[in-house]
Parts: C-alpha cells; sequence; structure tokens
C-alpha cells in the first residue's frame, strides 16, 4: 500500500511538477507578451504625441491663416470701397464733363450767331459804303453841275 501511495504521490508530483513548468512557460510566453504591448503601448504613445503636436501646428497654422484671410477681407472691403470711390468720382467728372460739353455747344452756337450776325452787318456795311460812295460820286457830280451852272448863270 505504501509502494501504491508512493506511486500515485510520484505521479502527483510529476503532474504538479508538469504544472510548473507549464505556469512557469505561461509565465515566461505572458511576460514577452506584456513586454512586447508595453513596446506597442510606448510606439502608440509615441504617436500619439507626434499627432497631437502636428494638430497643435496645424491649430496654429489654422489661426495664422484665419488672420491672413481676415486682413484680407478687409484689404479687399478696403479696396473695393477706394474702387467705389473712384467709380463715384469718374462718374461726377464725367457728368461735369457732359455739362460743360453743353455749355461749350451752346457757346459755340452763341459765338455762330454772333459770327453770322457780324458777317450780315459786315455785308451791310460794305454795301452802304459803296452806296455812300456812290451818292458821294453823285453828290459831287451834282455839285460840279451847279457850279457849272453857276457859272453859266454869272
Amino acid at each position: 500500500a505504501l509502494e501504491a501511495e508512493k506511486n500515485k504521490s510520484e505521479s502527483e508530483l510529476d503532474s504538479l511538477k508538469g504544472a510548473l513548468s507549464k505556469a512557469k512557460a505561461d509565465m515566461e510566453h505572458e511576460a514577452a507578451v506584456k513586454e512586447q504591448l508595453d513596446k506597442q503601448l510606448k510606439d502608440l504613445r509615441q504617436d500619439l504625441d507626434e499627432h497631437f503636436t502636428k494638430i497643435k501646428d496645424l491649430h496654429v497654422k489654422l489661426e495664422r491663416d484665419k488672420q491672413t484671410i481676415i486682413e484680407t477681407r478687409k484689404q479687399v472691403e478696403e479696396q473695393h470701397k477706394r474702387n467705389q470711390e473712384i467709380e463715384d468720382q469718374e462718374k461726377r467728372l464725367r457728368d461735369e464733363t457732359f455739362k460743360q460739353q453743353k455749355v461749350n455747344d451752346d457757346e459755340r452756337k452763341r459765338c455762330d450767331n454772333l459770327q453770322q450776325q457780324k458777317d450780315e452787318l459786315d455785308a451791310q456795311l460794305k454795301t452802304r459804303q459803296a452806296d455812300g460812295k456812290q451818292y458821294q460820286e453823285e453828290l459831287e457830280q451834282i455839285r460840279k453841275q451847279h457850279e457849272i451852272l453857276q457859272k453859266k448863270k454869272d
């Protein structure tokens, strides 16, 4: 019976040694897995830090771009305002030019009318001068004839 008990104890001991060996192998495997998971976690944390850094950089760039857009928008609005002022000034100048051209046209017509009146008066003056010359010649002839008649009378 002791032999059977001894065999049973040895069998249980061998079984425990096998379980211990298996537990040791499992622990080594778990340690290797844990080490690999720790390395992966470290790599993931590093990747995460890099992504956060990129996100921060992109956020800073986004804010700069936003400010640039705001400044550009202000400049565009100011340029639009200046362009509108220039267009308004050009319109006023066109209107004033049109009015001045109308005044100039009216003055030109007035000058043309005055020139025509002057030409007519010059023509009348020439006619009257010619008539006056002719009357003077006729008067001179009448005076000569009168003198001749006066001499004959005497």
